[in-house]
């Protein structure tokens, strides 16, 4: 008991000597604190780098509203990279031509002994485009833990001149798309775009009457030759949205 009341005693002493330190409110920790790195440009890194560097890219797509013609197309790009952010993008792409499951029905179906010949209307059949494209977002992903790939997130847009039944006529396009690289050379790169211009309203002739189409059974017989002007001048103007989705293997030189 005498043992214990003397280390209750010699620990009461210490406490007489304990000591209060107070440091000034600006050295204390905050709410949040965010690290400092001595090398941020290493924090920053990526392990494909674009500045300066050309892109090429053969692509295959095709476009999600056409109603009446095929809608696959292919082509290529070459870019160039400003830097890390800005770039410059021309591309193009050819159409298929011929018409698609609801241009060959309407071509087939006669309403009041007339039948609307869209074998012959005029086509879009290719377009040139020159975008101007900006990546703001560059990041990496984990595929199974065991892969990691890089990928960056970009906007395009731009302008160009697109080809209907022979005929060019000047288009607006916006669009973004996904890049994603196997390698500090490979890659893969999406791209979702709205084309719009001038196009063709094939149920109104240019002088607003009935399209250029028509073939009247009655007195044809369902003859090609009967077919009117079938040019693009023949035909009403009106404006039209290409949505089109394409896919592209690209190189980074």
């Amino acid at each position: 008991m005498k043992k214990l009341l003397s280390l209750i005693i010699m620990l009461s002493g210490f406490n007489a000597f304990a000591v209060t330190i107070e440091f000034p409110k600006e050295e204390l920790a905050r709410e949040s604190v965010l690290p400092v790195f001595e090398n941020s440009v290493a924090v920053k890194s990526r392990r494909v780098p674009t500045a300066k560097r050309f892109e090429f890219g053969l692509a295959a797509g095709f476009a999600m509203n056409e109603p009446f013609f095929e809608t696959s197309r292919f082509g290529g790009h070459i870019g160039y990279h400003l830097n890390e952010t800005h770039g410059i993008v021309a591309s193009g792409q050819f159409y298929t031509k011929g018409l698609n499951n609801n241009g060959q029905t309407l071509a087939s179906t006669q309403l009041s002994n007339e039948i609307i010949r869209m074998e012959f209307a005029p086509q879009p059949e290719y377009h040139l485009l020159l975008n101007y494209q900006v990546t703001p977002y560059y990041g990496k992903i984990s595929v199974f833990k065991d892969f990691v790939m890089n990928l960056s997130l970009y906007g395009m847009v731009g302008g160009g001149m697109i080809d209907i039944g022979g005929e060019m006529t000047p288009a607006l396009n916006i669009g973004m798309g996904q890049k994603f690289y196997v390698s500090k050379n490979w890659g893969i790169r999406a791209d979702l775009g709205l084309l719009a211009y001038s196009g063709v309203n094939y149920f109104l002739s240019s002088g607003g009457g009935k399209t250029p189409l028509i073939d009247d059974t009655t007195t044809t017989g369902t003859n090609e030759a009967a077919i009117n002007d079938t040019s693009v001048g023949a035909f009403e103007r009106e404006m039209n949205y290409d949505l089109h989705l394409s896919v592209s293997l690209i190189i980074l030189l």
